[in-house]
């Protein structure tokens, strides 16, 4: 393990994994070590095999330990190298089934027999697991069943203790079920205005409800207050009508412009570009123009989401050429990791095109990613930058290894990786190379220190 940590530890949100060489936290998907002592290249491992068997030895050591989260976060870097890796998509299903994510546990079981059919721990655990779904959805269906059932025992029990008995009742010209029953519909708004009448056949209710659903509600109402039949045919549903308000014609119509110019000033790039804004009607026209397709439609969208936009007109906007061109090389120019870098810029409609030569192939990816940051660029190819490697001069001798040189001219072993991608075109094995080729030592210093 070196002994300068890095000084740009990786966030504790982000999911990592330990580096195989200097055991500092990697983030998912990396092919470069964020160390800056280390900065092993984590693709030419993996191609040689030894990073996924690492990174599945550590995550079974984590789960010994019962570090269940990062074990699970250095399985995923595992298994992002080895997708095809049968034995660690069943470890990954029993700890997420540890973790209480079945769901997920299903997909990685399902996964392992897709690679390797037939597979008897995986085909078990993934039985196992759906019988234990099917038996929790059993549960989970008889409890709401028999909470059901308590409940409607409770209300018929309640009904009964509420009725009174004829020897507790005064002579009244009307029965109490129909005195509780007008009780109850008085206290509820939506059922005040039934009329409630009392037959030798039953209880009688009429009168109009606003929907189906309440009319239900006061059938079943009274048939709980009620030993007798209830007849509700005279209860009817009445839908008032919806009453349409006419527009003042005469009324000025509500801005409209002000607002979608207010929300289009807050799009990233809505200074560089020269769009009009005017209002016909319910909708927007727009005019001018803009630096690229991607950024129209950005704006389009803004102003269709503002209240009271009925439509937005953008065929008058322009996209003028070069503009995202002369925005991406002053983004290049203003950052002082590639201000001196020999990198050209075409733009092609909505796209850049990136040509130039750079020292190390990390120059090339900070350069696209700088363009891409620019607003309105739709897509960026760095294909065209050529890496020409610069450093000193050493020729093999019978003795040497990629190791020991790395170790002559850094003063650690692990920045062989550095000697061998910049001569790759000489090396086709890094644990072979052939005595008298003159080799590159490149400059060591990562371009990502000025970050």
């Amino acid at each position: 393990m070196s002994e300068n940590p890095s000084e740009n530890p990786v966030e504790p949100s982000t999911a990592t994994f330990p580096c195989p060489v200097c055991d500092q936290p990697v983030p998912q998907g990396a092919l470069i070590c964020p160390n800056p002592n280390c900065k092993v290249d984590l693709g030419a491992l993996a191609a040689l095999d030894t990073l996924p068997a690492g990174l599945y030895r550590a995550a079974l050591v984590q789960i010994r330990q019962n570090r269940l989260q990062e074990a699970l976060n250095t399985l995923d870097s595992a298994l992002a190298y080895a997708p095809d890796l049968a034995e660690g998509w069943v470890v990954r299903g029993k700890l997420l089934v540890r973790l209480g994510r079945r769901s997920e546990a299903l997909e990685s079981f399902q996964r392992a027999i897709n690679f390797q059919p037939g597979m008897t721990d995986a085909v078990e655990a993934l039985n196992r697991l759906k019988a234990g779904e099917n038996a929790r959805r059993r549960r989970v269906r008889n409890l709401r069943l028999g909470l059901l059932g308590l409940a409607l025992a409770v209300g018929v029990a309640a009904g009964g203790f509420l009725r009174p008995s004829p020897a507790d009742v005064m002579p009244a010209p009307t029965t109490p079920a129909v005195e509780m029953i007008a009780v109850q519909f008085a206290s509820q708004p939506q059922l005040a205005a039934i009329s409630i009448k009392e037959t030798g056949d039953g209880i009688i209710l009429s009168g109009d409800v606003a929907d189906e659903t309440t009319r239900q509600w006061a059938i079943s109402l009274a048939e709980g207050l009620s030993s007798g039949r209830v007849a509700a045919d005279q209860l009817k549903v009445v839908v008032e009508p919806t009453r349409q308000v006419t527009p003042d014609p005469t009324a000025p119509p509500p801005d409209l412009a002000g607002p979608v110019v207010a929300a289009l000033e807050s799009l990233p790039g809505w200074g560089q570009a020269q769009i009009t804004v005017s209002q016909e009607m319910g909708g927007i026209r727009l005019g001018g123009s803009a630096p690229s397709a991607k950024f129209i439609q950005q704006v389009v969208a803004a102003a269709g989401a503002v209240p009271g936009v009925d439509w937005v007109d953008s065929q008058d906007v322009e996209i003028v050429t070069g503009a995202l061109q002369e925005q991406v090389t002053a983004a290049l120019r203003g950052d002082e990791r590639t201000a001196s870098l020999n990198i050209t810029v075409e733009q092609i409609e909505s796209g850049i095109c990136l040509g130039g030569e750079v020292p190390q192939p990390g120059y090339r990816d900070l350069a696209g990613e700088i363009s891409r940051g620019v607003p309105g660029v739709e897509w960026v190819d760095v294909s065209g930058i050529q890496v020409v490697w610069q450093g000193r001069e050493h020729i093999v001798t019978p003795v040497d290894t990629l190791i020991s040189i790395s170790q002559k001219y850094y003063g650690v072993w692990w920045m062989w990786t550095l000697i061998y991608d910049a001569n790759r075109d000489q090396i086709n094995d890094p644990r072979l190379i052939r005595d008298g080729i003159k080799l590159i030592i490149p400059d060591a210093a990562p371009v990502w220190t000025n970050r």
